[in-house]
């Protein structure tokens, strides 16, 4: 992922991938129901992400949200999982859901992933956590209040690049990326902000190089806190 130092009134990344970041207006907020703040424990500690329904009752999130990378044993995963979707402040317009389970792809619970950041920027960076089927004010499954996203995998929606984008692009598949999440460098991490912008195949699999970092460079300001969203 390609970032820039302070984000604010910057149009491109590191990589001179260009983007627009901004807090997302209360007139959309309706598309944005199953997006929300994951918060957690480790320990006795709180800590912050993002994440999204994808489900009636399941949320997806970053696996270094959720589990400790390389534990290789039950007691790596983090606990006390909360969503809170649309938090914005102190105010949770929908209350909270807890958790019942989650799970982390096996090679990231080994530790034995394609990593470039170990436990961060990996090829499987990825987790599903299971919730309770009501919430602390709303007695319905969050996805069926809330509604919840769709979602693909294996490249889909990526397009090669037209010869006016190879100079940035090269000739790596690349994407429009629209992402919600809780960047902790904005309002605290307590008010969700959009990210838009293209986004490139960092690596592609091969039959010859199987382990090669298959992941997404894009430009964006967003830090720590919005991974999941």
């Amino acid at each position: 992922m390609s970032t820039a130092p302070d984000g604010a009134g910057k149009a491109a990344g590191t990589s001179g991938l260009s983007y627009a970041d901004s807090r997302f207006g209360t007139d959309y907020w309706t598309a944005a129901k199953p997006v929300g703040r994951l918060l957690f424990n480790i320990g006795v500690s709180t800590y912050a992400c993002s994440a999204t329904l994808i489900g009636k009752s399941l949320l997806l999130t970053a696996a270094h949200c959720v589990f400790r990378y390389g534990s290789n044993s039950p007691a790596g995963y983090n606990t006390n999982f909360r969503f809170y979707p649309q938090l914005s402040g102190n105010a949770a317009p929908f209350g909270f859901w807890t958790w019942r389970a989650a799970m982390v792809p096996g090679v990231y619970y080994a530790g034995t992933d394609t990593c470039t950041t170990r436990g961060v920027v990996c090829n499987n960076d990825i987790a599903l956590i299971w919730l309770q089927p009501t919430g602390s004010t709303i007695a319905q499954q969050a996805g069926v209040a809330l509604g919840f996203f769709p979602y693909a995998w294996n490249g889909y929606s990526f397009r090669a690049p037209t010869s006016s984008f190879s100079t940035i692009f090269g000739s790596k598949p690349y994407v429009a990326v629209t992402q919600l999440g809780y960047p902790g460098a904005y309002d605290g991490g307590g008010t969700i902000q959009v990210s838009n912008s293209p986004g490139f195949q960092y690596g592609t699999r091969s039959t010859t190089n199987r382990q090669q970092l298959l992941n997404l460079m894009r430009g964006t300001s967003m830090t720590p806190g919005s991974s999941g969203g």
